[in-house]
């Protein structure tokens, strides 16, 4: 690698998830817009489909670092307390690879790194994506703060709450979720619109029982509405047990994980979106979901909830359309208000959606953003 630039570091849980669609996408435009990154990861995961030319596999394999154990929340261990043994390895292989910086995804990440960075001289960068703003306890970013270059959130709600939690706000910087828009052309809809999809792990934060509870109101006035639900999650079978319970087993269906290179097919197949996402019990909140972005890019009405960055996402003419986050009386008349629309609005709305999207949430504009505040690149020895 000698006179090579020296690579950034982005350190990763899990590379790559199918539902992080965004930040493979986004490491991918990094190396598009001239600056290389190396993915230190415990898990490689869907290697054929996501594939990535520099990536080490860590040895170590943390539990799962987002959430703190019972006996850190009770005190008994300071947070992040099971982190020690990860970052010795941390070090020997930052000391050994010499990146100009770290960039840790997710924020508990970025509290792993933190004393590492910090012990090596290498500036440190997170990104925060959501449930690291409002599921995590605040405690494990007490020594990450002190040691951030600069923080990445996806919206100016979660800037809000990031700089609630103890980041300097002279350190965080917005950048919107980036997504390639190629494989979503635009295609308007004829009204009235009658099928709708819903793509979401089955979770709390997604808000499906609420969707099917809408679904059951409207659907006297409405016999020819449907909604298919895609994804896979700890609800299934409670959601299954409601759609049996609501009687809509032929108005409504849950059709499993799909692969993300099919969501641009089944968007295209459909009249309208639908996301009642919401805030879980534990905290988890969304960032600014991707596939509310995905379905706008195709031309698709939306119908979401005031929930998190949702509202920065979705163009103001159509705030209308998003509901009290885990209201049903909402949900069910803003969806009521969407399928009363006539053509021309329907047509008018989602071309405003279309054009939000293109200019504030383009892959490789915000991946230049990013790369703008890296130090600058200097050769590898």
């Amino acid at each position: 690698m000698s006179g090579e630039a020296a690579p950034v570091a982005h350190l990763v849980e899990a590379f790559s998830d199918t539902t992080e669609t965004f930040l493979y996408e986004g490491l991918v435009a990094l190396e598009a817009v001239g600056c290389p990154g190396l993915v230190l990861t415990y898990a490689r995961r869907n290697v054929a489909a996501r594939p990535y030319p520099r990536l080490l596999q860590l040895a170590r394999r943390p539990r799962r670092v987002g959430v703190l154990e019972r006996g850190e929340l009770a005190g008994a261990l300071p947070p992040g307390a099971r982190f020690w043994p990860l970052r010795r390895e941390l070090t020997r292989v930052l000391r050994r690879l010499r990146p100009r910086a770290v960039h840790a995804h997710f924020g508990p990440m970025g509290a792993l790194a933190a004393p590492v960075a910090a012990r090596l001289g290498l500036p440190l960068y997170v990104s925060f994506y959501g449930y690291d703003v409002g599921e995590v306890d605040p405690r494990l970013y007490e020594a990450l703060w002190p040691n951030l270059r600069r923080g990445f959130a996806l919206s100016e709600k979660m800037r809000a709450a990031l700089i609630q939690l103890g980041c300097p706000p002279e350190r965080l910087s917005v950048i919107r979720l980036g997504r390639r828009l190629e494989p979503f052309p635009w295609r308007e809809r004829v009204t009235p619109l009658r099928r709708f999809i819903s793509v979401g792990r089955l979770t709390e934060k997604k808000g499906h029982d609420l969707a099917l509870g809408a679904l059951a109101r409207l659907a006297p006035a409405h016999p020819e509405l449907r909604l298919e639900i895609y994804g896979c999650g700890a609800e299934q079978r409670s959601l299954a047990e409601q759609i049996e319970r609501l009687g809509l087993a032929d108005r409504a269906a849950l059709r499993g994980e799909v692969a993300a290179d099919a969501v641009p097919g089944l968007l295209s197949q459909a009249d309208g979106f639908l996301l009642a996402s919401r805030t879980s019990r534990s905290g988890d909140q969304e960032g600014t979901p991707t596939a509310i972005l995905e379905a706008q890019a195709s031309g698709l009405l939306v119908v979401s909830t005031r929930h998190a960055g949702i509202p920065e996402i979705v163009p103001s003419r159509n705030h209308d359309l998003l509901a009290e986050e885990g209201d049903l009386h909402s949900l069910s008349e803003v969806w009521r208000r969407a399928l009363e629309l006539g053509q021309d609005e329907v047509r008018a709305r989602t071309r405003a959606a279309r054009a939000l999207v293109e200019a504030q949430h383009d892959v490789l504009g915000e991946a230049r953003k990013v790369a703008g505040h890296y130090p600058p690149p200097r050769p590898c020895r």
